[in-house]
């Protein structure tokens, strides 16, 4: 069984506040939550999404809610859990840090070990180089633009009719062509990615996440770069050229790498691993 989630959270702490979930046949699950600390609901979180902090007051706790929550999943069946976006994963472990019923534990672990982020999917579905937010994609998807509420059931189900439009469509042409890696690339190359200071060098990485441009000198620089981050020993002559040669495959692919895409100067694919430059980042 499909289910699509969606949680809405305090902005510093990132309890949840809000669960909205519908499944594959329609049946739908909506309830405010109240976090362990009320008192951290942020006017911009009301702002955004209308909950207010005596809304919270009166909500069920943690362990009330999710505990109706795992009464509600239909558990004659494997369940798939589907978010959008990097967040909802976090929101499930900060509140499991609270709640004390076996029943929510049970419902928030079998959220956290399924759940599947979509935009990842339709990213490498439209062949671009980051996901795309939730309201735009519906909005492709609906043909016109529709204003997003920041409701979690109002966004599950949003989320739902976006999975369904998009799991079996055949992409002729990129909806969203301003994300095309080959339009990136472009930018890149003119100095024209606008949020970004491009840097000079023979080997370029863009973080899928930010946009942020990393440059090397060389294919060893970016190993280099890539086990001090892994806090690997860049002395290991092995690891680093087998890290070399996914950096090469990578480029040749447009496949990202390490939350980057890689692409080169030239066409010299040639890794130079002893090369005693100060890596440029």
């Amino acid at each position: 069984m499909k289910y699509f989630i969606d949680f809405e959270a305090t902005q510093y702490s990132n309890e949840i506040i809000s669960v909205g979930c519908v499944d594959e046949n329609g049946r739908q699950f909506y309830s405010l939550v109240k976090p362990h600390s009320p008192g951290q609901l942020t006017s911009f979180i009301t702002e955004l999404t209308g909950i207010k902090r005596r809304d919270l007051e009166a909500a069920p706790t943690a362990d009330e809610a999710f505990s109706a929550f795992f009464e509600w999943i239909d558990k004659s069946v494997t369940a798939e859990f589907f978010c959008y976006g990097n967040c909802d994963r976090h929101f499930v472990e900060k509140t499991m840090l609270y709640i004390s019923s076996f029943t929510a534990q049970s419902a928030l672990a079998l959220v956290h070990c399924t759940l599947r982020d979509y935009s990842l999917d339709l990213a490498r579905h439209y062949g671009i180089w980051q996901p795309v937010g939730l309201s735009k994609v519906y909005d492709h998807y609906v043909g016109e633009h529709v204003e997003q509420t920041h409701n979690s059931l109002d966004d599950a189900m949003c989320l739902k009719f976006v999975y369904e439009n998009s799991i079996n469509e055949i992409i002729r042409e990129c909806p969203f062509p301003e994300y095309r890696i080959d339009q990136l690339k472009e930018r890149s190359a003119k100095g024209n990615l606008g949020y970004t200071e491009l840097k000079r060098g023979k080997v370029h990485a863009i973080r899928v996440s930010s946009g942020r441009e990393f440059a090397f000198s060389s294919f060893g620089r970016a190993a280099d770069w890539i086990l001090a981050g892994k806090k690997q020993d860049p002395g290991d002559e092995k690891t680093k050229s087998n890290v070399c040669n996914r950096i090469i495959r990578a480029a040749k692919s447009d496949k990202p790498y390490y939350g980057c895409i890689w692409f080169t100067d030239s066409s010299d694919t040639s890794p130079n691993v002893t090369e005693p430059e100060t890596v440029q980042a």
